[in-house]
Protein backbone atom coordinates (compact mmCIF):
# COMPACT_ATOMS: atom_id res chain seq x y z
CA UNK A 1 0.00 0.00 0.00
CA UNK A 2 2.84 2.35 0.90
CA UNK A 3 4.45 1.68 -2.48
CA UNK A 4 1.54 3.36 -4.20
CA UNK A 5 1.64 7.08 -5.06
CA UNK A 6 -1.63 8.97 -5.27
CA UNK A 7 -2.49 12.42 -6.50
CA UNK A 8 -5.78 13.97 -5.42
CA UNK A 9 -7.36 16.36 -7.93
CA UNK A 10 -10.43 18.45 -7.12
CA UNK A 11 -10.64 21.58 -9.22
CA UNK A 12 -13.29 24.04 -10.30
CA UNK A 13 -10.93 25.66 -12.84
CA UNK A 14 -10.07 22.87 -15.30
CA UNK A 15 -7.38 24.90 -17.12
CA UNK A 16 -4.34 22.71 -17.80
CA UNK A 17 -5.63 19.83 -15.70
CA UNK A 18 -5.62 17.25 -18.52
CA UNK A 19 -1.94 17.79 -19.28
CA UNK A 20 -1.11 17.74 -15.58
CA UNK A 21 -3.01 14.50 -15.05
CA UNK A 22 -1.19 12.87 -17.95
CA UNK A 23 2.15 13.95 -16.51
CA UNK A 24 1.20 12.62 -13.07
CA UNK A 25 0.39 9.23 -14.62
CA UNK A 26 3.73 9.27 -16.46
CA UNK A 27 5.43 9.92 -13.11
CA UNK A 28 3.75 6.82 -11.66
CA UNK A 29 0.92 8.44 -9.75
CA UNK A 30 -2.58 7.06 -9.50
CA UNK A 31 -5.29 9.69 -9.81
CA UNK A 32 -7.97 10.25 -7.20
CA UNK A 33 -10.64 12.79 -8.15
CA UNK A 34 -13.82 14.41 -6.92
CA UNK A 35 -16.92 13.65 -8.98
CA UNK A 36 -16.82 16.72 -11.23
CA UNK A 37 -13.11 16.41 -11.90
CA UNK A 38 -13.43 12.62 -12.39
CA UNK A 39 -16.07 13.16 -15.07
CA UNK A 40 -13.90 15.75 -16.82
CA UNK A 41 -10.87 13.45 -16.80
CA UNK A 42 -12.90 10.49 -18.02
CA UNK A 43 -14.33 12.56 -20.87
CA UNK A 44 -10.74 13.20 -21.95
CA UNK A 45 -9.70 9.55 -21.77
CA UNK A 46 -7.99 9.65 -18.38
CA UNK A 47 -8.81 7.03 -15.76
CA UNK A 48 -9.20 8.10 -12.15
CA UNK A 49 -10.66 6.77 -8.92
CA UNK A 50 -13.65 8.65 -7.52
CA UNK A 51 -13.23 9.96 -3.98
CA UNK A 52 -16.37 8.02 -3.01
CA UNK A 53 -14.74 4.75 -4.12
CA UNK A 54 -11.57 5.69 -2.24
CA UNK A 55 -13.39 6.38 1.03
CA UNK A 56 -16.42 4.13 0.69
CA UNK A 57 -18.64 7.16 1.42
CA UNK A 58 -20.70 8.88 -1.24
CA UNK A 59 -20.80 12.65 -1.59
CA UNK A 60 -23.69 14.17 0.37
CA UNK A 61 -25.53 17.49 0.56
CA UNK A 62 -25.07 18.34 -3.12
CA UNK A 63 -21.32 17.73 -2.90
CA UNK A 64 -20.80 19.90 0.18
CA UNK A 65 -19.26 16.89 1.93
CA UNK A 66 -17.04 14.73 -0.24
CA UNK A 67 -13.36 14.99 0.73
CA UNK A 68 -13.93 15.60 4.46
CA UNK A 69 -13.04 12.06 5.44
CA UNK A 70 -10.33 10.50 7.68
CA UNK A 71 -9.05 8.29 4.84
CA UNK A 72 -8.45 11.42 2.74
CA UNK A 73 -6.96 13.64 5.39
CA UNK A 74 -5.09 10.77 6.98
CA UNK A 75 -3.52 9.95 3.62
CA UNK A 76 -2.28 13.53 3.38
CA UNK A 77 -1.29 14.25 6.97
CA UNK A 78 0.54 11.19 8.28
CA UNK A 79 4.25 11.51 9.08
CA UNK A 80 6.15 9.29 6.66
CA UNK A 81 9.02 8.89 9.16
CA UNK A 82 6.92 8.04 12.21
CA UNK A 83 6.71 4.25 12.80
CA UNK A 84 3.45 4.58 14.74
CA UNK A 85 1.90 6.54 11.89
CA UNK A 86 3.10 3.96 9.38
CA UNK A 87 1.56 1.15 11.41
CA UNK A 88 -1.72 3.08 11.50
CA UNK A 89 -1.57 3.56 7.74
CA UNK A 90 -1.23 -0.20 7.27
CA UNK A 91 -3.97 -0.99 9.77
CA UNK A 92 -6.45 1.36 8.10
CA UNK A 93 -5.30 0.49 4.56
CA UNK A 94 -4.69 4.18 3.85
CA UNK A 95 -3.38 5.03 0.38
CA UNK A 96 -0.71 7.78 0.69
CA UNK A 97 -1.53 11.00 -1.13
CA UNK A 98 1.62 12.85 -2.17
CA UNK A 99 0.14 15.49 -4.46
CA UNK A 100 -2.96 17.59 -3.81
CA UNK A 101 -4.33 19.68 -6.68
CA UNK A 102 -7.16 21.95 -5.55
CA UNK A 103 -8.50 25.34 -6.51
CA UNK A 104 -11.37 27.04 -4.82
CA UNK A 105 -14.83 28.21 -5.74
CA UNK A 106 -15.42 31.92 -5.35
CA UNK A 107 -16.00 32.96 -1.75
CA UNK A 108 -19.73 33.34 -2.32
CA UNK A 109 -19.88 29.54 -2.51
CA UNK A 110 -18.08 29.26 0.85
CA UNK A 111 -15.99 26.19 0.02
CA UNK A 112 -15.19 24.05 3.09
CA UNK A 113 -13.57 20.87 1.80
CA UNK A 114 -11.20 22.65 -0.57
CA UNK A 115 -9.55 24.90 2.04
CA UNK A 116 -9.36 21.93 4.43
CA UNK A 117 -7.46 19.88 1.83
CA UNK A 118 -5.15 22.77 1.03
CA UNK A 119 -4.34 23.41 4.69
CA UNK A 120 -3.70 19.72 5.34
CA UNK A 121 -1.31 19.43 2.41
CA UNK A 122 0.44 22.71 3.28
CA UNK A 123 0.88 21.59 6.89
CA UNK A 124 2.58 18.38 5.69
CA UNK A 125 4.53 20.02 2.85
CA UNK A 126 7.64 18.08 3.85
CA UNK A 127 6.04 15.10 2.10
CA UNK A 128 3.11 16.49 0.11
CA UNK A 129 3.02 18.93 -2.79
CA UNK A 130 -0.01 21.22 -2.92
CA UNK A 131 -0.94 22.91 -6.21
CA UNK A 132 -3.56 25.63 -6.03
CA UNK A 133 -3.18 27.37 -9.41
CA UNK A 134 -2.72 26.25 -13.03
CA UNK A 135 0.28 28.59 -13.16
CA UNK A 136 2.13 26.13 -10.89
CA UNK A 137 1.63 23.03 -13.02
CA UNK A 138 4.64 23.41 -15.30
CA UNK A 139 6.90 24.24 -12.34
CA UNK A 140 5.71 21.08 -10.62
CA UNK A 141 6.19 18.82 -13.63
CA UNK A 142 9.68 20.22 -14.28
CA UNK A 143 10.67 19.70 -10.65
CA UNK A 144 9.21 16.19 -10.63
CA UNK A 145 11.06 15.31 -13.83
CA UNK A 146 14.33 16.68 -12.46
CA UNK A 147 13.97 14.90 -9.12
CA UNK A 148 13.98 18.07 -7.01
CA UNK A 149 10.33 18.23 -6.02
CA UNK A 150 11.33 18.82 -2.38
CA UNK A 151 12.70 22.23 -3.32
CA UNK A 152 9.31 23.60 -4.36
CA UNK A 153 7.00 22.04 -1.79
CA UNK A 154 7.61 24.78 0.76
CA UNK A 155 7.04 27.57 -1.79
CA UNK A 156 3.83 25.91 -2.95
CA UNK A 157 2.74 25.54 0.69
CA UNK A 158 3.28 29.26 1.33
CA UNK A 159 1.21 30.13 -1.73
CA UNK A 160 -1.48 27.72 -0.54
CA UNK A 161 -1.74 29.21 2.95
CA UNK A 162 -1.81 32.72 1.49
CA UNK A 163 -4.64 31.63 -0.78
CA UNK A 164 -6.73 30.22 2.07
CA UNK A 165 -5.99 33.31 4.20
CA UNK A 166 -7.24 35.61 1.46
CA UNK A 167 -10.22 33.32 0.87
CA UNK A 168 -11.15 33.46 4.55
CA UNK A 169 -10.66 37.23 4.63
CA UNK A 170 -12.93 37.59 1.62
CA UNK A 171 -15.62 35.59 3.41
CA UNK A 172 -15.04 37.59 6.60
CA UNK A 173 -15.42 40.80 4.60
CA UNK A 174 -18.74 39.59 3.24
CA UNK A 175 -20.12 38.91 6.73
CA UNK A 176 -18.58 42.01 8.34
CA UNK A 177 -20.31 45.21 9.39
CA UNK A 178 -20.35 47.76 6.56
CA UNK A 179 -18.90 51.18 7.31
CA UNK A 180 -20.08 54.32 5.58
CA UNK A 181 -16.88 54.30 3.53
CA UNK A 182 -13.16 53.60 3.79
CA UNK A 183 -10.35 56.13 4.13
CA UNK A 184 -12.05 58.23 1.45
CA UNK A 185 -15.72 58.51 0.43
CA UNK A 186 -15.17 56.69 -2.87
CA UNK A 187 -13.78 53.62 -1.06
CA UNK A 188 -15.88 50.94 0.58
CA UNK A 189 -15.15 49.95 4.18
CA UNK A 190 -16.17 47.27 6.65
CA UNK A 191 -15.37 46.14 10.18
CA UNK A 192 -14.88 42.56 11.33
CA UNK A 193 -13.81 41.51 14.78
CA UNK A 194 -15.10 40.36 18.15
CA UNK A 195 -12.62 41.82 20.64
CA UNK A 196 -10.47 44.86 21.40
CA UNK A 197 -11.19 48.06 19.50
CA UNK A 198 -13.47 46.19 17.10
CA UNK A 199 -15.73 45.30 20.03
CA UNK A 200 -15.61 48.60 21.92
CA UNK A 201 -19.07 49.57 23.19
CA UNK A 202 -20.61 52.56 21.45
CA UNK A 203 -22.45 54.69 24.02
CA UNK A 204 -23.24 57.72 21.93
CA UNK A 205 -23.10 58.96 18.34
CA UNK A 206 -23.09 57.21 14.98
CA UNK A 207 -20.91 54.19 14.28
CA UNK A 208 -17.21 55.11 14.06
CA UNK A 209 -15.73 55.48 10.60
CA UNK A 210 -12.83 53.55 9.07
CA UNK A 211 -10.45 56.38 9.98
CA UNK A 212 -11.92 56.63 13.48
CA UNK A 213 -11.05 52.99 14.10
CA UNK A 214 -7.48 53.53 12.93
CA UNK A 215 -7.10 56.55 15.21
CA UNK A 216 -8.71 54.77 18.16
CA UNK A 217 -6.33 51.86 17.70
CA UNK A 218 -3.34 54.21 17.79
CA UNK A 219 -4.65 56.29 20.70
CA UNK A 220 -5.58 53.36 22.94
CA UNK A 221 -2.23 51.69 22.28
CA UNK A 222 -0.39 54.79 23.46
CA UNK A 223 -2.65 55.13 26.49
CA UNK A 224 -2.04 51.50 27.41
CA UNK A 225 1.74 52.04 27.25
CA UNK A 226 1.61 54.61 30.04
CA UNK A 227 0.72 54.51 33.73
CA UNK A 228 -2.73 55.50 34.94
CA UNK A 229 -4.02 59.02 34.37
CA UNK A 230 -2.72 59.42 30.82
CA UNK A 231 -4.63 61.22 28.07
CA UNK A 232 -3.90 60.89 24.36
CA UNK A 233 -5.14 62.85 21.36
CA UNK A 234 -4.61 61.39 17.88
CA UNK A 235 -5.30 62.83 14.45
CA UNK A 236 -4.78 60.98 11.16
CA UNK A 237 -2.99 58.10 12.88
CA UNK A 238 -0.46 60.32 14.67
CA UNK A 239 -0.46 61.68 18.22
CA UNK A 240 -1.07 65.43 18.60
CA UNK A 241 -0.51 65.30 22.33
CA UNK A 242 0.02 63.01 25.29
CA UNK A 243 -0.24 64.09 28.92
CA UNK A 244 -0.04 62.44 32.32
CA UNK A 245 -1.00 63.88 35.69
CA UNK A 246 -2.58 62.72 38.93
CA UNK A 247 -5.14 65.44 38.31
CA UNK A 248 -7.07 63.95 35.42
CA UNK A 249 -8.24 67.32 34.12
CA UNK A 250 -4.62 68.41 33.94
CA UNK A 251 -3.77 65.16 32.19
CA UNK A 252 -6.17 66.05 29.39
CA UNK A 253 -5.16 69.72 29.27
CA UNK A 254 -1.51 68.74 28.91
CA UNK A 255 -2.37 66.59 25.93
CA UNK A 256 -4.53 69.32 24.42
CA UNK A 257 -2.00 72.10 24.91
CA UNK A 258 0.70 70.09 23.16
CA UNK A 259 -0.82 71.09 19.80
CA UNK A 260 -4.31 72.48 20.24
CA UNK A 261 -4.69 73.39 16.58
CA UNK A 262 -3.98 69.87 15.32
CA UNK A 263 -6.10 68.32 18.07
CA UNK A 264 -9.26 69.91 16.64
CA UNK A 265 -11.51 67.11 15.39
CA UNK A 266 -9.20 64.43 16.78
CA UNK A 267 -9.70 61.23 18.76
CA UNK A 268 -9.23 61.21 22.54
CA UNK A 269 -8.30 58.10 24.51
CA UNK A 270 -7.72 57.90 28.25
CA UNK A 271 -6.76 55.05 30.55
CA UNK A 272 -8.97 56.35 33.37
CA UNK A 273 -12.65 56.98 34.04
CA UNK A 274 -14.12 60.21 32.67
CA UNK A 275 -15.84 62.36 35.31
CA UNK A 276 -18.33 65.21 34.93
CA UNK A 277 -15.80 68.06 34.98
CA UNK A 278 -13.60 66.52 32.31
CA UNK A 279 -16.60 65.52 30.21
CA UNK A 280 -17.81 69.14 30.23
CA UNK A 281 -14.38 70.37 29.14
CA UNK A 282 -14.20 67.85 26.31
CA UNK A 283 -17.76 68.63 25.21
CA UNK A 284 -16.87 72.32 25.00
CA UNK A 285 -14.44 71.52 22.17
CA UNK A 286 -14.85 69.65 18.90
CA UNK A 287 -13.58 66.07 18.90
CA UNK A 288 -14.68 63.19 16.70
CA UNK A 289 -14.30 60.41 19.28
CA UNK A 290 -13.79 59.89 23.00
CA UNK A 291 -12.87 56.39 24.17
CA UNK A 292 -12.20 55.46 27.81
CA UNK A 293 -12.47 52.49 30.19
CA UNK A 294 -15.58 53.96 31.85
CA UNK A 295 -17.69 57.08 32.40
CA UNK A 296 -19.66 58.34 35.35
CA UNK A 297 -23.38 58.73 34.65
CA UNK A 298 -23.25 62.54 35.03
CA UNK A 299 -20.31 62.57 32.61
CA UNK A 300 -22.41 60.82 29.98
CA UNK A 301 -25.14 63.42 30.48
CA UNK A 302 -22.57 66.16 29.84
CA UNK A 303 -21.27 64.43 26.75
CA UNK A 304 -24.77 64.03 25.38
CA UNK A 305 -24.69 67.77 24.70
CA UNK A 306 -22.32 66.85 21.88
CA UNK A 307 -24.66 64.34 20.28
CA UNK A 308 -22.52 63.84 17.18
CA UNK A 309 -19.37 62.99 19.14
CA UNK A 310 -18.80 59.25 19.26
CA UNK A 311 -18.35 58.00 22.81
CA UNK A 312 -17.07 54.46 23.38
CA UNK A 313 -16.06 52.25 26.28
CA UNK A 314 -13.00 50.01 26.00
CA UNK A 315 -12.35 48.12 29.22
CA UNK A 316 -8.68 47.29 28.85
CA UNK A 317 -6.74 46.85 25.64
CA UNK A 318 -5.56 43.45 24.46
CA UNK A 319 -1.81 43.22 23.87
CA UNK A 320 -1.28 41.45 20.58
CA UNK A 321 1.62 39.03 20.18
CA UNK A 322 2.23 40.13 16.61
CA UNK A 323 1.00 42.44 13.91
CA UNK A 324 0.11 41.57 10.34
CA UNK A 325 0.17 43.91 7.36
CA UNK A 326 -0.82 43.13 3.81
CA UNK A 327 1.44 44.19 0.98
CA UNK A 328 0.97 43.65 -2.73
CA UNK A 329 1.29 39.91 -3.19
CA UNK A 330 1.90 38.92 0.40
CA UNK A 331 1.88 39.62 4.12
CA UNK A 332 4.38 41.01 6.63
CA UNK A 333 4.46 39.64 10.17
CA UNK A 334 6.24 41.08 13.16
CA UNK A 335 6.20 40.77 16.92
CA UNK A 336 4.93 43.65 19.04
CA UNK A 337 7.45 46.44 19.62
CA UNK A 338 8.00 46.22 23.36
CA UNK A 339 9.44 49.37 24.95
CA UNK A 340 12.44 48.63 27.14
CA UNK A 341 13.15 50.01 30.61
CA UNK A 342 15.35 53.06 31.13
CA UNK A 343 17.63 50.76 33.12
CA UNK A 344 18.91 49.60 29.73
CA UNK A 345 20.00 53.12 28.73
CA UNK A 346 23.63 54.18 28.66
CA UNK A 347 24.80 57.66 29.64
CA UNK A 348 27.24 58.93 26.97
CA UNK A 349 27.29 62.68 27.63
CA UNK A 350 26.78 64.93 30.64
CA UNK A 351 25.56 64.00 34.10
CA UNK A 352 22.64 61.81 35.08
CA UNK A 353 19.52 63.97 35.25
CA UNK A 354 17.38 64.42 38.33
CA UNK A 355 14.42 62.10 38.88
CA UNK A 356 11.76 64.44 37.46
CA UNK A 357 13.68 64.93 34.22
CA UNK A 358 14.37 61.20 34.02
CA UNK A 359 10.62 60.63 34.30
CA UNK A 360 10.12 63.06 31.41
CA UNK A 361 12.68 61.16 29.32
CA UNK A 362 10.92 57.87 30.03
CA UNK A 363 7.60 59.48 29.14
CA UNK A 364 8.98 60.90 25.87
CA UNK A 365 10.53 57.53 25.00
CA UNK A 366 7.17 55.78 25.33
CA UNK A 367 5.53 58.44 23.19
CA UNK A 368 8.11 58.47 20.40
CA UNK A 369 7.92 54.68 20.07
CA UNK A 370 4.30 54.96 18.87
CA UNK A 371 4.81 58.05 16.68
CA UNK A 372 5.23 57.63 12.96
CA UNK A 373 8.88 57.57 11.96
CA UNK A 374 11.03 59.55 11.54
CA UNK A 375 9.94 61.12 14.81
CA UNK A 376 11.23 63.33 17.59
CA UNK A 377 9.19 64.10 20.71
CA UNK A 378 9.93 67.02 23.03
CA UNK A 379 8.39 66.68 26.51
CA UNK A 380 8.22 68.55 29.77
CA UNK A 381 6.37 67.87 33.02
CA UNK A 382 4.99 64.57 31.67
CA UNK A 383 3.47 66.19 28.61
CA UNK A 384 4.42 66.34 24.97
CA UNK A 385 5.06 69.93 23.90
CA UNK A 386 6.45 69.38 20.43
CA UNK A 387 6.13 66.37 18.10
CA UNK A 388 7.91 66.06 14.76
CA UNK A 389 6.65 62.96 12.98
CA UNK A 390 6.36 61.17 9.69
CA UNK A 391 9.42 62.90 8.27
CA UNK A 392 11.87 61.43 5.78
CA UNK A 393 14.82 63.03 7.58
CA UNK A 394 15.55 63.16 11.30
CA UNK A 395 16.74 66.74 11.16
CA UNK A 396 13.32 67.79 9.79
CA UNK A 397 11.62 65.82 12.58
CA UNK A 398 13.75 67.70 15.13
CA UNK A 399 13.08 71.05 13.43
CA UNK A 400 9.30 70.47 13.38
CA UNK A 401 9.25 69.36 17.01
CA UNK A 402 11.09 72.52 18.00
CA UNK A 403 8.74 74.69 15.93
CA UNK A 404 5.71 73.20 17.67
CA UNK A 405 7.30 73.49 21.11
CA UNK A 406 8.39 77.11 20.64
CA UNK A 407 9.53 78.80 23.86
CA UNK A 408 8.26 75.84 25.90
CA UNK A 409 11.33 73.87 24.78
CA UNK A 410 13.51 75.62 27.38
CA UNK A 411 14.69 73.07 29.98
CA UNK A 412 12.76 70.26 28.27
CA UNK A 413 13.78 66.74 27.17
CA UNK A 414 13.58 64.99 23.81
CA UNK A 415 13.38 61.47 22.44
CA UNK A 416 14.26 60.26 18.96
CA UNK A 417 12.87 56.96 17.64
CA UNK A 418 16.07 56.28 15.66
CA UNK A 419 19.69 57.29 15.97
CA UNK A 420 20.95 60.69 14.89
CA UNK A 421 22.84 60.10 11.62
CA UNK A 422 24.52 63.48 12.01
CA UNK A 423 24.96 65.94 14.86
CA UNK A 424 22.67 68.56 13.27
CA UNK A 425 19.39 67.18 14.64
CA UNK A 426 20.76 67.09 18.17
CA UNK A 427 22.16 70.60 17.79
CA UNK A 428 18.74 71.94 16.72
CA UNK A 429 17.21 70.49 19.89
CA UNK A 430 20.02 71.84 22.08
CA UNK A 431 19.76 75.35 20.64
CA UNK A 432 16.01 75.32 21.39
CA UNK A 433 16.70 74.69 25.07
CA UNK A 434 16.42 70.90 25.35
CA UNK A 435 18.56 69.74 28.26
CA UNK A 436 18.48 65.95 27.91
CA UNK A 437 17.96 63.51 25.03
CA UNK A 438 17.32 59.79 24.68
CA UNK A 439 18.07 58.17 21.31
CA UNK A 440 19.18 54.76 20.07
CA UNK A 441 22.84 54.11 19.39
CA UNK A 442 24.06 52.62 16.13
CA UNK A 443 25.12 55.46 13.83
CA UNK A 444 28.58 55.37 12.29
CA UNK A 445 28.75 58.95 13.55
CA UNK A 446 27.75 58.21 17.15
CA UNK A 447 31.02 59.68 18.39
CA UNK A 448 30.34 62.87 16.43
CA UNK A 449 26.89 63.10 18.00
CA UNK A 450 28.29 62.47 21.48
CA UNK A 451 30.91 65.15 20.95
CA UNK A 452 28.20 67.62 19.89
CA UNK A 453 26.17 66.80 23.01
CA UNK A 454 29.19 67.45 25.21
CA UNK A 455 29.91 70.69 23.38
CA UNK A 456 26.29 71.82 23.86
CA UNK A 457 26.42 70.80 27.53
CA UNK A 458 23.41 68.48 27.42
CA UNK A 459 22.84 65.00 28.79
CA UNK A 460 22.61 62.27 26.18
CA UNK A 461 21.49 58.71 26.82
CA UNK A 462 21.75 55.91 24.27
CA UNK A 463 19.13 53.15 24.16
CA UNK A 464 20.05 49.68 22.89
CA UNK A 465 17.39 49.58 20.18
CA UNK A 466 15.32 51.82 17.96
CA UNK A 467 11.52 52.09 17.80
CA UNK A 468 10.50 52.81 14.21
CA UNK A 469 6.78 52.90 13.47
CA UNK A 470 5.75 52.89 9.82
CA UNK A 471 2.05 52.22 10.38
Amino acid sequence: MLNEKWALISVSDKTGIIDLAKSLIDFGFKILASDGTHAHLLANGIESLRVAEFTGAEEIFDGRVKTLHPLIHGAILFDRNNPEHLNEVKRLAIKPIEVVVVNLYDEASFDIGGPALIRAAAKNHKYVAVLTSPSQYSTFTDAQANGNIESIRKEFAKAAIELTARYDLAILRDISVPLRYGENPHQTGALAGSSGIAAATLIQGVEPSYNNYLDMDCATLIASDHPLNTSVIVKHGMPCGVGRDEDQMKSFLKALESDETSAFGGVIATNFEIDTELAAKIASNFFEVLIAPSFTHPALLELSKRRKMRVLILRGRERKNQSVREINGGFLFQSLDEIESSQDWKLVSGEHVESSMKADLEFAWRCVARTRSNSVVIAKDLATIGIGMGEVSRVDAARNAVTRAGSRAKDSVAASDGFFPFADGLEILAHAGVRAIIAPEGSIRDEEVIKAAKTQGITLYFAPRRHFSHN
